[in-house]
């Protein structure tokens, strides 16, 4: 009996085969060691969120006992009670902190007077700060910000040094967040910042400086620098705070400003001027009308009827009903009809039979009436 060799060609034929099996095995182990990664992380996020649901459940027991306390022997029975009956909390633990710092922050942003300061007294007791001073240090900036925020809302003075350096930071969430802060905690004068700034300032930001500045005064002479800045989002800002608290001692400062390259910063002029405005300001308008963008000369137009148009600028409104912008030509009629009456009915039976009126002039005749 022979006994059969195998050839080169039935090796060649086995060997891919053995190669296939190999390769589902492994892809087969593959998939299923996914699927129970996938199983354990969702297992755990679920354990983390039940987590959470308790602790923050415990910790508005806890927040609501302190913010009520009225003395400071009141505040530490309140806490040390607490604590004997959460022997298990494993208050040291980082997630359980954290959770307890956002609860804490939570709350005190709706609060205020004594039930805000006892809120403060738990934060720094428990020494959250430094949990937070930790998060600020972290090269995530989501963890940073956000820390930058608990610290500015538990008023953390003894951090502003370090918080005040990030006003200028390369990103922009840290870098707003540290601008609200100084500002929250030391209120106008935290805006020296606006001094080193070289990042725009956008205009929701700007806002939200505005919001913390509610029950601060202004100091004209930090304002001043801030109007000839080179950051042009500076100047914008510095003209909403001449308007906001009338600087009136600003005023050339401000209405220099109607030179400036930006037309943002042309039109937050004008804006300004309305609530500066003195005996030189209409003037300067109308000089300045010629040279304006079609946004500014709308603006302007408006300013007029604020600031008390008179007869002496009737010349004027009726060379811009010959401006090739319909709205500008409307306006001006608008103005001649608050100013004289009675030249606005000539001008409108002169303009008639003009086809750069026959869209607004029914709608001024009607208005006439």
């Amino acid at each position: 009996m022979k006994t059969l060799i195998p050839g080169p060609g039935l090796l060649k034929s086995i060997l891919p085969y053995q190669y296939l099996l190999s390769a589902a095995f492994l892809f087969i182990l593959l998939v299923v060691a996914i699927l129970l990664f996938i199983v354990f992380f969702l297992q755990q996020h679920r354990k983390r969120r039940l987590r959470k649901v308790q602790l923050r459940a415990l910790f508005s027991d806890l927040i609501a006992g302190i913010a009520i306390c009225e003395s400071e022997e009141e505040r530490k029975e309140t806490l040390q009670e607490f604590l004997q009956q959460q022997k298990n909390l494993r208050l040291q633990q980082s997630f359980t902190r954290n959770v307890l710092i956002r609860e804490i922050v939570r709350t005190k942003d709706s609060i205020s007077g004594s039930a805000a300061n006892n809120l403060q007294w738990l934060y720094e007791t428990l020494s959250l700060d430094k949990d937070s001073l930790r998060r600020f240090g972290s090269s995530q900036w989501y963890r940073k910000a956000s820390a930058i925020q608990h610290l500015a809302e538990m008023q953390q003075t003894k951090h502003l040094v370090k918080i005040y350096r990030d006003t200028n930071h390369a990103n922009y969430h840290i870098r707003t967040e540290a601008q609200i802060a100084v500002v929250k905690l030391t209120g106008f004068s935290g805006l020296r910042f606006l001094n080193i700034v070289s990042h725009p300032v956008s205009q929701w930001q700007q806002l939200s400086l505005i919001s913390q500045l509610q029950q601060s005064e202004a100091d004209a002479t930090m304002i001043a620098p801030w109007l000839q800045s080179e950051n042009s989002s500076v100047v914008e800002f510095a003209l909403r705070l001449v308007a906001i608290y009338r600087c009136h001692e600003l005023y050339d400062l401000a209405m220099a400003c109607l030179q400036h390259a930006s037309p943002v910063v042309r039109l937050q002029t004008l804006g300004a001027a309305k609530e500066i405005c003195n005996e030189t300001t209409l003037p300067t308008l109308l000089q300045h009308f010629d040279k304006a963008g079609k946004g500014e000369q709308i603006a302007i137009l408006e300013l007029l009827s604020v600031i008390g148009a008179g007869s002496g600028e009737i010349g004027f409104l009726t060379v811009q009903l010959q401006h090739a912008d319909e709205g500008i030509r409307y306006r001006a009629m608008q103005l001649i009809q608050e100013i004289s009456p009675a030249w606005s009915s000539q001008v409108m039976l002169h303009m008639k039979d003009n086809p750069s009126f026959a869209a607004i002039l029914p709608i001024l005749q009607k208005q006439a009436v």
